[in-house]
């Protein structure tokens, strides 16, 4: 009786887990999207530069427009945030909510506060030059980037999340101190260049963000697997 009450016990919690994991699993395509739409933030910026490379004279509209592609990409991103938050408030359960309110905190709100925060520190000290601020605004959004992995990994309690993201961050460290630029495209001749660590950086929004939002997802087939073998 004893081992029967135990075995049901067992069950029990194995299908609370699997139910908690399903839910977890709703967050990926969250991830999926935000991935999708920094990525096309990328594409288009390339498909600008090449553009404006063939032309003789830059129309100011397109150059406008070109300026805009992170803009457009952050209000993108709210519309993506506002959609699953609803879909989550009525089908997720509260550890996925937390998730996605954590990641709305910081990619919409942390960029609000970093824009704040610069703006002040640059009318605070008019001799800093405007590449330093903006140099300071991308580290800051790395570290609420990092954090945001950091916290997810010990929500849903995942080890590979958490090494990925200390692993990016010695990559980050290593590449913001070698200080390297690439040339990303070309204007007339001129070539338009970025640091590396800030290409880092857009893979990770871009890429790794499609990344985890397929291992998200890909958990909860593992999950629903192990359940149906016990």
């Amino acid at each position: 009786m004893d081992k029967q009450k135990a075995s049901e016990d067992i069950q029990f919690i194995k299908e609370i887990l699997n139910k908690t994991q399903q839910d977890i699993s709703k967050t990926g395509n969250f991830f999926l999207w935000v991935g999708v739409v920094n990525l096309l933030g990328v594409v288009m910026k390339e498909i600008g530069y090449c553009l404006l490379n063939l032309v003789n004279e830059i129309p100011l509209v397109f150059w406008q427009l070109l300026r805009s592609v992170d803009v457009i990409s952050f209000f993108l991103l709210v519309i993506v945030f506002v959609i699953y938050y609803r879909k989550l408030s009525k089908v997720g359960n509260d550890l996925s909510k937390s998730i996605l309110k954590i990641w709305g905190t910081l990619l919409i709100g942390g960029r609000i506060f970093i824009k704040i925060l610069s703006e002040l520190y640059s009318n605070a000290h008019d001799n800093l030059p405007p590449n330093a601020v903006m140099a300071m605004e991308k580290v800051i959004f790395f570290l609420l980037i990092a954090v945001g992995y950091l916290f997810m990994s010990i929500l849903v309690h995942d080890k590979k999340i958490c090494a990925s993201i200390i692993a990016c961050v010695v990559i980050y460290c290593f590449l913001l101190f070698m200080n390297s630029v690439l040339t990303v495209g070309r204007i007339h001749g001129h070539g338009v260049q970025m640091y590396v660590h800030d290409i880092f950086i857009s893979a990770i929004l871009s890429v790794g963000m499609i990344a985890s939002g397929v291992y998200i997802r890909c958990r909860r087939i593992k999950s629903s697997g192990d359940q149906q073998y016990t």
